[in-house]
């Protein structure tokens, strides 16, 4: 302070106060802008029906944004809070992935053990040649689980972890364990298997006493449909139509890949305790950031974490992300963890179809002195639009307005599917088409544009997109197996 009245000599006394207090402020200030900032952006893609959830903004460890957007229940008009307990999905395997890290740091399993040292139930063939680091990495081969006719089949039967294994471990392996990555349900659903059977407890009973109840996460938890859960959100989905209840699902399915619920505050909890060696040592630690998986864009898959970066669009400074996305009948999740500083993004949405990916990216511009403007309207809703007015030739019409509006892949993506799944084909090909133009180099909409030309009978243009997939991502596991099953007919 003697610094600052050296430089104010002269000035009134009455002046030279205000002039302090000024100075005193200014870096509260700033930190208010950009909670500010971030919460105006939230509250315009709640305000357009994009985003309706809880947020957690943490800048350099310090929470600046701790808030609920939109509503818990529509039906009885219950608001958001920042306490909400949402389903998290995917999410999950990053808890069961560090289970597994601490079983292997106990000397209980060995990560290069093979899943049939562990598990001997599992048929030999394919439990031979998988190991323990190719399950966390996602490189084991075996088919997900998790596929639309299965859950359109089974979504509301109720299994046993053992039981719900033997629905696919007869299958024949997708590719050699260790060759490729290929995300699967069903590799984390051993690993939760693996900890029951290794620990002599049940997955939610060992969830709890080794993290939950160490880290004090008492909003975290196994998400049974049977419990009552104060503060829990209800899902929805958005369609074309409108928003409508989530379809019901058996929380007995997605176990330790996909079951818990969470809260933001809870999640922050879990981001601080993992710059700590509270739950494992951290050479054991590291494996779970360390990229075992390879992607095509230059990052990578760990142990329950996706590796790579974010690009700023106007200093292009990339800046390494380790991060993980969660979808579950209902809901959407997201977080971002930014290490070089500590920041965290926790995204938790009780819409399926919340456009999460802009959220963060406006976040983390907002973070890094970026600017992010107030996003434009959405274009999976003006093709929705424009097929309830004028049919495939009212989605041609919107999807030439792209600079008018704000065109996500995932979102529009959704809507395509939307229509697949309805029989609606030559919408679902009108959408699919106007996102492969938007998005020309991203192999997955042309995996999915395939996957609608082959099921309105085009089969040549369904070959062109999914050899075009390939051509972008040669990993692409599924677009490989349509591909192979069409050269066949």
């Amino acid at each position: 302070m003697r610094d600052v009245n050296v430089f104010l000599s002269g000035v009134s006394l009455r002046r030279r106060l205000l002039l302090i207090a000024a100075l005193v402020l200014a870096v509260p200030a700033a930190a208010e802008t950009k909670s500010n900032r971030i919460s105006r952006i939230l509250q315009a893609y709640t305000d357009t029906g994009r985003f309706q959830g809880s947020v957690l903004v943490a800048d350099r460890g310090e929470v600046i944004l701790q808030k609920g957007y939109g509503m818990a229940n529509l039906e009885l008009n219950v608001p958001n809070r920042s306490d909400t307990k949402f389903r998290i999905g995917s999410l999950t395997k990053q808890f069961t992935a560090m289970l597994i890290l601490q079983l292997a740091a106990e000397g209980k399993l060995k990560l290069d053990g093979k899943l049939s040292d562990y598990l001997p139930e599992y048929p030999k063939a394919a439990a031979e040649r998988i190991t323990i680091h190719q399950l966390l990495s996602h490189q084991s081969g075996i088919a997900s689980y998790t596929t639309p006719d299965f859950m359109a089949r089974r979504a509301r039967d109720s299994f046993t972890p053992l039981e719900l294994a033997s629905v696919f471990w007869d299958r024949d392996l997708e590719f050699e364990p260790g060759s490729k990555y290929a995300y699967s349900n069903s590799g984390y659903h051993v690993l939760g298997l693996i900890v029951e059977r290794m620990t002599g407890k049940s997955y939610e009973q060992v969830l709890k006493e080794r993290i939950l109840d160490a880290l004090e996460m008492p909003d975290t938890g196994y998400d049974h449909t049977e419990a009552i859960l104060s503060n829990r959100a209800s899902g929805y989905t958005k369609t074309p139509d409108g928003v409508e209840n989530a379809t019901w699902v058996n929380m007995s399915i997605p176990f330790a890949a996909g079951g818990l619920c969470s809260t933001a505050p809870d999640l922050r909890k879990w981001d601080a305790a993992l710059y700590t060696e509270k739950l494992v040592p951290h050479r054991y630690l590291e494996l779970a950031f360390e990229p075992a998986a390879k992607f095509p864009d230059g990052g990578g898959y760990g142990y329950g974490w996706m590796l790579g970066s974010r690009v700023l669009p106007v200093s292009k400074r990339h800046l390494p992300v380790q991060q993980h996305f969660g979808g579950i009948p209902g809901f959407t999740s997201m977080i971002i963890r930014l290490p070089e500083d500590r920041s965290l993004i926790v995204i938790l949405a009780n819409i399926l179809g919340s456009e999460w990916g802009g959220v963060s990216n406006s976040i983390i511009q907002i973070l890094y002195g970026e600017p992010a403007e107030i996003p434009k309207p959405s274009m999976a809703d003006a093709l929705a639009r424009g097929i309830r007015a004028r049919g495939v030739d009212g989605a041609r019409r919107e999807c030439a307005r792209r600079d008018e509006l704000d065109a996500v892949q995932g979102e529009i993506n959704t809507l395509g599917y939307y229509y697949l799944r309805g029989r609606r084909l030559s919408e679902a090909v009108a959408v699919f088409e106007c996102n492969a133009s938007l998005f020309a180099k991203a192999w997955n909409v042309y995996d999915s544009l395939g996957e609608a030309y082959a099921a309105s009978g085009d089969r040549e243009r369904a070959l062109a997109s999914y050899r075009k997939a390939i051509e972008l991502n040669p990993t692409a596991v599924t677009a490989q197996k349509a591909l192979t099953e069409l050269e066949r007919k």
